[in-house]
C-alpha cells in the first residue's frame, strides 16, 4: 500500500481470529453489504487457528490484509498486530462472530467526526435474539459492585443504579451514554486516542483488554460513549467445553486480578487489597468447581464478551 492510498482510508477495520471458519466468511460479508461510504480496509490478524480460518481468508478475500502469527499469543497481542499494520484514521477492533447492521459503520464514523473529545465509541451490540449484551456499556466495577453483581444482587434490582451500577441496566439503553467500557466486541477508537494509549494491554490474554483500554483512554482525558445509534450482532462464543472451560473461566478471574491490581491497589490500604485478591481467589475456585461439574455447551470459536 502506497503513503498516498494509506492516507486516503478513514476506517480501519481489525478483526482477530482464533479457529474462526464458522464465522470469518459472515462478518467480512456483513461489512460488505454495509460498507461505509469512506475508503476503508479488513486486517485480519490470525491467532494460530488450527483449522482452515487463514485458508478462507486467503482464497476467498484476497484484498484483505491477512497476519498470522507464528504463536498462539492471545487476544489483546493479536489486536495490537492488527493496530499496528492499520492505517486509517478510526480503528474499528471486531470480533470474528460479529454480523454488522445497515448504516452502523457510517454511523459510528460520523459520531467520531462530530465530537472530537471522544477517543472510543462502541455501538449498541444485540444477542442473537435481538436483545441487549449488556456488556457494551459499563461502569468501572468497584470491589461494591463486583460483589453485588457476582452476588446476584444486581439482577434483583436491576433498574437501581445504586445496586446494579457496574451493567448499567438502569440507564435507557436507546440514549447515548458516557460510560467507562464499551465491549471489545465492536470497539471504534480514533488514531490520536490509541497514540496516547499504545494500544492492548499484552498481560491480558482473552479477557478484560477492553476494559483496560477504555478506562486507560479516559485516564488520558478522551471520552468513552455508548451509541446506540449503530448496531450489531455479536453471537458470542461459549467458552468452549471442559478444560477450555476451565482455562477459560481462570482466565477471566484472572483478567480480573490485574485489572484490581493496576488501577484501584495502589490508591487503596492493605485491608481492602487484601480482602479482594481474598474474595477473587475464592471466587476462581468456585466457579472452577461449577464449571467442572456442569454439563458442556456448544463450543466457542471466538472471543467470548
Amino acid at each position: 500500500m502506497t503513503r498516498e492510498q494509506s492516507a486516503s482510508v478513514k476506517l480501519s477495520i481489525v478483526i482477530p481470529t482464533y479457529n474462526a471458519h464458522e464465522w470469518i466468511e459472515g462478518c467480512i460479508d456483513s461489512i460488505r453489504l454495509h460498507h461505509p461510504a469512506q475508503p476503508y480496509e479488513i486486517v485480519v490478524v490470525d491467532d494460530r487457528s488450527t483449522d482452515d480460518t487463514v485458508a478462507i481468508v486467503r482464497q476467498q478475500y484476497p484484498d484483505v490484509r491477512l497476519f498470522a502469527n507464528e504463536k498462539n499469543v492471545g487476544f489483546g497481542k493479536t489486536v495490537n498486530v492488527g493496530l499496528k499494520a492499520a492505517t486509517g484514521e478510526y480503528l474499528l477492533v471486531l470480533n470474528n462472530d460479529t454480523w454488522m447492521h445497515t448504516g452502523a459503520l457510517d454511523a459510528l464514523i460520523r459520531f467520531l467526526d462530530e465530537h472530537r473529545d471522544v477517543g472510543i465509541v462502541g455501538p449498541r451490540v444485540l444477542n442473537s435474539d435481538g436483545s441487549l449484551q449488556q456488556q457494551c456499556r459499563r461502569k468501572i466495577p468497584t470491589p461494591t459492585a463486583a460483589l453485588l453483581y457476582f452476588a446476584g444482587i444486581a439482577r434483583l434490582f436491576p433498574k437501581n443504579p445504586s445496586v446494579a451500577g457496574y451493567l448499567m441496566t438502569a440507564a435507557d439503553e436507546n440514549a447515548t451514554t458516557e460510560v467507562d467500557a464499551v465491549s471489545g466486541a465492536c470497539l471504534l477508537v480514533r488514531r490520536q486516542a490509541l497514540d496516547a494509549i499504545q494500544g492492548f494491554d499484552p498481560e491480558y490474554y482473552l479477557y478484560g483488554e477492553d476494559m483496560d483500554f477504555c478506562w486507560r483512554a479516559k485516564l488520558a482525558g478522551w471520552k468513552v460513549v455508548y451509541f446506540p445509534g449503530a448496531a450489531i450482532t455479536h453471537f458470542g462464543g461459549q467458552g468452549g467445553t471442559g478444560k477450555k472451560k476451565i482455562y477459560a473461566t481462570i482466565e477471566w478471574h484472572r483478567a480480573m486480578w490485574i485489572f484490581y491490581r493496576k488501577h484501584r491497589a495502589p490508591t487503596v490500604n492493605v485491608a481492602e487489597r487484601a480482602l479482594v485478591y481474598s474474595g477473587i481467589a475464592l471466587k476462581t475456585a468456585l466457579a472452577v468447581a461449577v464449571n467442572a461439574v456442569r454439563p458442556s455447551g456448544t463450543p466457542g470459536t471466538a472471543k467470548p464478551q
